[in-house]
């Protein structure tokens, strides 16, 4: 008999929890010797197989005609840059304070709409942009001194390349088209990837049994999580799939405290209860 998953909120939020292990392996990757640039290509070479694969047993079209496909070829290259540079972050600064620092993603998403007239100014989203700052600002507060600036940088820069990947995408492709743009643009990241790591030899691997843990959990946790949202922006739509995922964040926080023994003080959680509050004020559904 075939057992068939029951999409709803506690689905999402079990693959948003999924996708929070993926930042926690990479750390422990990273602290074993091995470095971003090997877990990306690692991790995009797996998804490119397993999504082709996926989609050929599916019989899912995945042909683009030649301007559209060019398209989807070009933001691989942002893609590229913005996994690499989440990944960055992650190895200089704690995880839970990258990550929040790139969820703000959809907030950055919200005032570039408003900036280009694609949306009218909405106070709810302002309100969600005043309550992030802010808590980001409180996260910021770091007891021992500051944090890497250049940790910093990569998470702000992933934050941005990435909003602005999601907001290109969805001026350029339709619904229908988005599974075979997302194979495009993943072929495209990982061919930048492979050609990087052959180009530069900057290839490293874990040092300890932990970080083999972590380096082959990531390209597994990554697979998992990305096909579990897809499955649930088919079944949900995909505005309830971005609402629940948000959980992500807090999964991150309460992952690294107990893998990574990564602590948020106290002014920091409430800095980082703050942005959490900020992104669920932001994907509420509307009514």
């Amino acid at each position: 008999m075939r057992t068939v998953l029951r999409i709803n909120a506690a689905y999402v939020i079990g693959v948003a929890v999924v996708f929070s292990l993926v930042s926690i392996l990479s750390r422990l990757a990273f602290d074993a010797g091995s470095n971003p640039l090997t877990v990306v290509t690692l991790r995009s070479v797996f998804t490119a197989a397993a999504l082709w694969g996926l989609y050929r047993a599916r019989r899912i079209p995945w042909g683009l005609p030649p301007g559209r496909r060019n398209a989807s070829l070009a933001l691989g290259a942002l893609l590229a840059f913005s996994t690499f540079a989440v990944n960055k972050s992650i190895e200089a600064i704690p995880v839970a304070i990258a990550m929040l620092i790139f969820y703000t993603y959809p907030l950055l998403i919200g005032v570039a709409s408003w900036l280009t007239g694609t949306e009218r100014f909405s106070p709810r989203v302002a309100a969600a942009l005043v309550l992030a700052f802010a808590g980001l600002a409180l996260t910021l507060q770091v007891e021992g001194g500051p944090l890497a600036a250049a940790g910093l940088a990569y998470s702000v820069a992933a934050a941005l390349s990435w909003g602005a990947l999601i907001y290109l995408s969805g001026r350029v492709f339709g619904e229908d088209e988005s599974r075979a743009h997302t194979l495009h643009m993943t072929l495209s990241s990982t061919a930048i990837f492979v050609l990087a790591c052959a180009f530069t030899g900057d290839v490293a691997l874990p040092a300890t049994a932990k970080g083999w843990i972590g380096f082959a959990g990531v390209p597994l946790t990554y697979c998992i999580a990305i096909v579990g949202t897809m499955a649930a922006a088919s079944a949900i739509g995909a505005m309830r799939t971005s609402f629940y995922m948000n959980f992500d964040a807090v999964s991150t926080i309460v992952l690294a405290a107990l893998v990574l023994d990564q602590h948020l003080s106290a002014i920091q959680l409430f800095g980082a209860a703050l942005v959490v509050v900020a992104l669920f004020i932001f994907k509420a559904p509307r009514g």
